[in-house]
Parts: structure tokens; sequence; C-alpha cells
């Protein structure tokens, strides 16, 4: 599948600009140029969705640890150019903010929220309507413009932590310097367990890995299926 659904190519959409705001109906999605991957965040609203303020300064915080690893993230929600810009201005955000405050990219993504109602009471704190806001999730597109991971959560409240997207994006595990590990160690068997962000927080999804090492002519298994980890096997499970 790809990332922008009607047509990753298609003539009438530009490039991506070097501009933390911009249109997201102007933007293709299809990366032939670029080294790394991207991470387009679909958000609610970073005026009236406190979970949405704290995940977009989250992906702030590690920003430079995602563009080491060429890895681009683009979060688009039905907010104006104006209102993001008081956000980059609040939160010093660098990375890229789009806007589709006609929700036409949302639609074309097939993710807009059609519980909320135009003329529902509740509004934003700017007084817009909650209309036409996604169901917040993540795509994970590569450099071919290909969704090749996606999150969306049951709840509406839950988010994925920025280690589990950077985890996702690059195709293998790292762990994060602050992040403390627990290990254990015995003649057969050790263990390392690590979380894939720093600390925890309330409605964030995140990552536990345990990776064990076996003496050798040992192995693991589990019921029911008993999928065996043998002592050269290194994959962590």
């Amino acid at each position: 599948r790809t990332a922008s659904r009607p047509d990753p190519t298609s003539a009438n959409t530009a490039p991506i600009s070097d501009c933390s705001i911009s249109s997201a109906d102007q933007i293709n999605f299809h990366w032939r140029k670029r080294r790394g991957s991207a991470v387009v965040l679909f958000f609610c609203s970073r005026c009236g969705d406190p979970n949405c303020r704290t995940q977009l300064v989250q992906l702030q915080r590690r920003i430079d640890e995602l563009r080491d690893h060429h890895i681009e993230p683009y979060a688009v929600s039905y907010d104006t150019p104006e209102e993001h810009c008081r956000f980059v201005d609040e939160f010093g955000i660098s990375h890229h903010l789009l806007s589709t405050a006609d929700s036409a990219t949302i639609k074309r993504f097939v993710i807009l929220k059609t519980l909320v109602e135009p003329d529902h009471p509740i509004r934003t704190s700017s007084g817009r309507s909650f209309h036409g806001i996604p169901v917040p999730g993540i795509y994970i597109v590569d450099t071919a413009g290909i969704v090749r991971e996606e999150y969306f959560n049951r709840s509406y409240t839950t988010r994925n932590s920025t280690g589990m997207v950077l985890n996702s994006a690059l195709g293998a595990v790292l762990r994060p310097e602050a992040a403390s590990e627990q290990s254990w160690q015995s003649e057969r068997i050790g263990f390392r367990a690590f979380l894939s962000d720093p600390t925890l927080r309330l409605e964030y999804a995140i990552t536990l890995y345990v990776r064990f090492e076996l003496a050798d002519g040992f192995h693991i298994y589990s019921e029911p299926s008993a999928r065996w980890i043998h002592s050269d096997d290194r994959r962590s499970r």
C-alpha cells in the first residue's frame, strides 16, 4: 500500500519542502531521493487534545536521534498553519507540522473520525468544531513511499512512544542511553531487559525488550506452540 493512497506520484503533488509548516495536501509521500524512512503521524489537534501535544513534544525531544538514523517525522492535523506556528513557538518544535484544514488528506487516508458531528457543542480552545479530526495513528513509510508499518490503537487516548516508532522505522532494536537495563546471568542462561523509552508515561504504549543468551546445547521453548530458541539463535523474543 502506498502512503498517499490515491496516487503517491501524482503530478499535482509537490515534493516535501524544508519548512516546518506547510499544507499536507501539497506533500508527495514518495521519497525516491531520500536515504531513510518517514514517520507520518496523524494527530487530532494540538489545540484540544493534551495527548497529541505530549506526543509531538516527546517526538521533538528525540528528533536528533531520529534524524541521525535518516528518519524524518511529519505530523498532520486539521489545525491551521497559524495554529501550528503558535505551537512551534511555544514548544520549539523543529519537525514538520502539516496542515489539512479541510481534512482532505485525512479523508484520503480514510481515517476521518466520523463520530463527531459538525454541529457538536463541544469545541476546541480556539472555538473550532472537532468535526474533521482523524483517528490518531502513525504510518512508517520507506524510501519508495510504501507503508511498512502502521500503529492505530483501540483506545482513543493511547499513543505509541517515540522509541517504538524509531525501532520500527529502523527495523532494529536500540536501547536509549537514558533507559535502565536489568540483567541476570547463570551458568546456563542470561538475559537483559530494557524499555524502548527512558520513562513510562500514562497512556503511552512502549515495548519491553528481553534478550536471552544460552549456553551451548540448551534451548528455550514455550507452550503451546513449543517455538524453540536454540543457543545459536541470537534473535530476541
